[in-house]
């Protein structure tokens, strides 16, 4: 996880005012929440160039070697590039191979060949955000991945200039700047950079040129491809072991692709890696994060040991501890990974942690939180948000089992994980049908329908859940990495039959006689669990983590309150 922070000024506003914002409270916060995301360095730059005067900030979460420090710039200085993100080209990330991957993407943009930007975006695999200027055509390029998995912020005006940047500033010091700061309007105005878009800021004419991602087969000529196609509206696959032919397949796609992500983390230094695991999953217990520990555990060497984070809160309006659902759940998936290992005479790698949350201490880093998630800002976005905070937190106790009992202990009264990468389940939901809404769409208006609904919520999760969830998690110095929105896992989900993904009886042309019990979401994924003997996984529906970790109306009066409520603005 690194931070990105670039502020283009026109150098027409005067400069004793700009000399004074840099100086001011809420620019100090910006770079200190930048430097939040990336522990290992923090560096800034400066230039001046088309009557812009650029300045760059960069902070290092240092996961790929070699170490190499940002901003990058070139021998000439012309060419200024900053990354956040982790990338998977087999070329950089082949068998028994790795490299820094920030180093990769520069080298590519740098290429010198006609249309080397848009190629070098096309080209590239994985989770990013970047900016990067060239000096020479006096050009800003900025942009996510095209599915968005690493937030990135912008703000343009014509009269003043443009900020770019991970994160936002405390919402409460940025209002106390207000009419003393020249940035107060861009910080103001900070919005999230679509995914999907590639921007480029032309200097000389100031004006902010936008290029869209598309489909294959949509009639329009972008510059741009995603690599995947739109949800398929078939049904079923050909064959009489069509199912099992598909759950093996994506069995070896899904498996790439933790593999990539769990492999090759550096170790941490002057530690016993035994007591200080480098590897984390937010684990809620259900059927998804079950799955990615599954994987994990056939993937890692016997000696590395995973921490499995369940967060639960004290909920005022309930009444009921911290005996969550989620809690409940995670306690129950975690056996269930212990009685299903193929080696029980391995030790067992899971470390579970329990991070309990009062009342008291939600109260105190809400105002934190809900200045993180901005420009998100709904009584929803906030109860999600603040369980993912916690939990990438890590602070909590730990438990073990014990070898050969089966029976849980507590190694770790007062435990932190310093793991810094976090897997998380997210978008499985979005690409095999896993929301009671998509049960109620096939069941009102068919497959068909389904399919729509599908392309739907995938198209939005940049927008709904992926930059937000990065901004809180990555406050802690902490990388989230998704390995079910790996694109050839993406590719492979697009293409799959919907049956596999919300299932009804084939032999039924009318769904509306079957009720919500005779449907089974992410059907494909529960054939999974099933076949590698996680049977209670297998039978989890769908809960959603701020009723799993009651983080959804905390407090007494709170009932009437809805998820898509403004929140009250910080001051």
């Amino acid at each position: 996880m690194c931070g990105i922070l670039l502020s283009a000024i026109l150098d027409t506003v005067d400069q004793q005012s700009l000399d004074l914002s840099y100086e001011s409270d809420a620019w100090k916060s910006l770079i200190e929440e930048v430097t939040d995301r990336g522990p290992s360095s923090n560096n800034d730059l400066k230039c001046s160039s088309s009557n812009f005067d650029v300045k760059f900030f960069s902070s290092v979460l240092a996961l790929r070697s070699p170490y190499t420090a940002q901003p990058i710039t070139g021998p000439d200085g012309h060419h200024i590039f900053q990354f956040n993100g982790e990338l998977y080209n087999d070329e950089l990330f082949g068998e028994g191979e790795s490299g820094n991957d920030a180093q990769y993407m520069y080298n590519l943009l740098t290429s010198g060949k006609k249309n080397r930007i848009v190629d070098a975006i096309q080209k590239v695999r994985g989770e990013y955000a970047f900016t990067y200027y060239d000096e020479l055509d006096h050009k800003i390029w900025f942009g996510r991945d095209c599915i968005g998995r690493r937030s990135l912020l912008y703000s343009y005006d014509q009269d003043l200039g443009l900020i770019v940047t991970s994160v936002p500033p405390d919402q409460r010091i940025l209002n106390n700047d207000r009419g003393t700061n020249v940035f107060y309007p861009l910080l103001l105005s900070l919005k999230e950079v679509p995914a999907g878009i590639l921007f480029c800021l032309d200097l000389k004419v100031r004006r902010i040129i936008e290029m869209p991602w598309a489909y294959l087969n949509m009639k329009e000529t972008p510059a741009l491809y995603y690599p995947y196609s739109m949800v398929s509206t078939k049904v079923d696959g050909k064959g009489p072991d069509f199912e099992i032919l598909a759950e093996n397949a994506l069995l070896k796609v899904l498996s790439d692709s933790v593999s990539r992500r769990v492999k090759n983390i550096p170790e941490p230094k002057n530690v016993n890696l035994e007591s200080l695991p480098h590897i984390a999953i937010l684990f809620s217990g259900g059927l998804d994060c079950t799955l990615l520990a599954l994987l994990v555990d056939k993937l890692l060497p016997s000696k590395c040991e995973v921490d499995l984070l369940n967060v639960s809160f004290e909920n005022k309006r309930t009444g009921k501890g911290y005996d969550t659902p989620d809690r409940v759940l995670g306690r129950r998936s975690w056996a269930e990974l212990y009685e299903s290992r193929d080696n029980k005479s391995e030790p067992f790698r899971f470390r579970f942690v329990e991070i309990n949350v009062s009342f008291d201490e939600m109260i105190q880093h809400r105002p934190k939180v809900q200045s993180l998630m901005w420009p998100k800002d709904t009584v929803m976005d906030l109860s999600i948000a603040i369980a993912f905070y916690f939990a990438s937190r890590g602070q909590g106790s730990c438990f073990q089992m014990v070898q050969g009992s089966g029976e849980p202990v507590l190694k770790h009264e007062e435990y932190t994980s310093k793991a810094p990468v976090l897997l998380s389940g997210l978008g499985a939901d979005e690409l095999f049908g896993g929301y009671t809404r998509h049960t109620t769409r096939l069941r009102q208006q068919g497959y068909q329908s389904l399919s729509l609904e599908l392309q739907l919520d995938f198209s939005r999760l940049h927008e709904r859940n992926l930059g937000r969830d990065d901004r809180v998690c990555g406050n802690w110095g902490k990388e989230l990495r998704y390995p079910f929105l790996d694109e050839k896992v993406v590719e492979w989900a697009m293409d799959c039959p919907l049956r596999l993904k919300v299932y009804h009886p084939p032999f039924v042309n009318d769904v509306e006689i079957y009720d919500e019990v005779m449907m089974q979401t992410k059907y494909i994924l529960r054939l999974l669990a099933k076949s590698h003997s996680l049977l209670s996984v297998s039978k989890e529906k769908k809960r959603a983590i701020q009723f799993g970790a009651k983080t959804a109306k905390m407090d007494i009066g709170e009932g009437k309150s809805r998820g898509t409520d403004r929140l009250t603005p910080l001051v």
